[in-house]
């Protein structure tokens, strides 16, 4: 054997050795290495098995809350339906009562027209009896004095008569001849023809006085009879229209109550339905929250959250809507109120017009006429129409132009400011209450007409 290649054997082991070790070395730095890596994998898997529970843990509660905030859901829509239905009703029983209130007031109102009407012609018919009674005493004292003057005419006949007897009687002996008895006895016979004559008449007078004086009591004492029927019967109507006016106050009493019950619960409902809907956004907006989370997911349990919002959603319009038509309908009465009221309004003015026209139209002195029509009138910003409003300032103007021709009438005549209205008022005061009669007639269906464009149009 060569020796070189027994000391390269002598020497290659440890070198073996050494590499070996040195592998070793590497290996054990290599197995650490991955110890660590497994470490590392284990708490990574540790950490998300723990989020895995944290993550169950968050999906429960979010389950519960989402159920929690569905039982609220369904509460608070029952409650908002009871709350509805219980509103519906209390309207309802409201509209009912306010209906029955109407028909009573209307029936009062009907009953105390006729009782008005009642007492008026039974007014009248009593004025009528006690104008007639007043003409039959005028005419009984006509009749107690021309008796009175009969009368005294008779015993004036019967004085004179007896005068001419007592002469009659005394003169025969003064009297000689045929011919002074012949004419003492036809003037004795004459005045006896004439007092039986007196006295016939007289009689005939007196049963025919007696006769009409008996006809005047049984006419005064049918007449009193009536007089105390006609006044039984009207204080009869009176008591009647007292307590019609008192049932009348009790109803319209009865109905503003009502009204202000109606507009409380109206008030009620209106709050109700403003919490409800206040009530309805923060739900949603806690949906919508949740919907966005970062631990939201998408299940099949979104569409059925997404029917509980469209729900919501539609609630929220209807509440809205009830709300817009409860005003609208408000809207509407106050416009039928309004109108009503500027109606009535024309109708006095018109009324006012007229009364105030016959009484410048008659020029009585003393008599204050008021202030034109147009002094009453509406301001420019009312609910009037335009042709009301043209007809109003054409009242204005004319009844400035009639202060005008006064005040130039009296300047005319001297100042007198009673001449003019007067002889005007003897010559045309008829003509011109039918003119102007006709007038206010024909500008009042114009206005009308107007009025009734105005509101179909409004």
């Amino acid at each position: 054997m060569d020796p070189r290649d027994e000391s390269e054997w002598k020497t290659r082991p440890e070198d073996r050795i050494r590499q070996l070790t040195e592998e070793n070395v590497q290996l054990r730095d290599k197995n650490e290495i991955l110890l660590r890596k497994l470490g590392d994998v284990q708490d990574k898997v540790d950490q998300a098995a723990g989020l895995e529970t944290n993550l169950s843990a968050k999906l429960i509660s979010a389950e519960e809350e989402k159920l929690k905030i569905s039982r609220d859901l369904v509460e608070l829509q029952i409650k908002t339906n009871k709350l509805r239905e219980q509103y519906e009703e209390e309207t309802f029983q409201l509209k009912n009562k306010i209906l029955l209130q109407e028909s009573h007031l209307a029936e009062l109102e009907m009953d105390r027209d006729r009782l008005q009407r009642d007492v008026r012609s039974a007014r009248e018919y009593l004025q009528a009896a006690e104008k007639n009674h007043k003409d039959l005493v005028d005419e009984y004292i006509t009749l107690k004095s021309n008796h009175l003057a009969l009368t005294q005419e008779h015993e004036r006949l019967g004085l004179r008569n007896a005068e001419l007897l007592g002469l009659v009687q005394e003169r025969p002996g003064r009297f000689q001849g045929d011919q002074g008895q012949a004419s003492s006895e036809t003037d004795r016979v004459k005045l006896l023809g004439k007092q039986e004559e007196t006295e016939e008449e007289l009689d005939r007078i007196k049963k025919s006085y007696e006769e009409q004086q008996r006809r005047l009591e049984e006419k005064v004492v049918a007449m009193g009879k009536e007089q105390r029927e006609n006044k039984a019967a009207i204080r009869n109507t009176q008591k009647k229209l007292a307590e019609q006016s008192v049932a009348l106050l009790s109803s319209q009493t009865q109905l503003e109550d009502v009204l202000s019950e109606n507009s409380r619960l109206q008030l009620r409902v209106k709050e109700l339905s403003e919490e409800y809907r206040a009530q309805l956004v923060s739900y949603l907006h806690d949906l919508a929250e949740y919907a966005d989370g970062p631990g939201a997911k998408k299940t099949p349990e979104k569409k059925q959250m997404k029917k509980f919002v469209d729900s919501m959603l539609q609630d929220i319009r209807a509440s809205y809507r009830s709300r817009e038509e409860q005003l609208a309908s408000a809207t509407r009465a106050y416009k039928k109120r309004l109108q009503r009221v500027i109606r009535e309004h024309e109708a006095l003015l018109i009324a006012y017009r007229m009364q105030r026209e016959q009484i410048l139209a008659l020029g009585e002195q003393g008599s204050d006429p008021g202030p034109p029509a147009g002094h009453f009138s509406l301001t420019e910003g009312s609910q009037q129409p335009d042709l009301s409003q043209e007809l109003h300032r054409f009242w204005e103007d004319k009844a400035s132009l009639d202060i005008q021709q006064q005040e130039a009438l009296e300047q005319v005549q001297g100042g007198d400011p009673t001449s003019a209205p007067a002889a005007g008022s003897r010559r045309w005061p008829s003509a011109r209450c039918r003119r102007s009669r006709t007038g206010c007639f024909t500008a009042f269906r114009r206005s009308h007409r107007s009025r009734a464009v105005w509101d179909v149009t409004g």
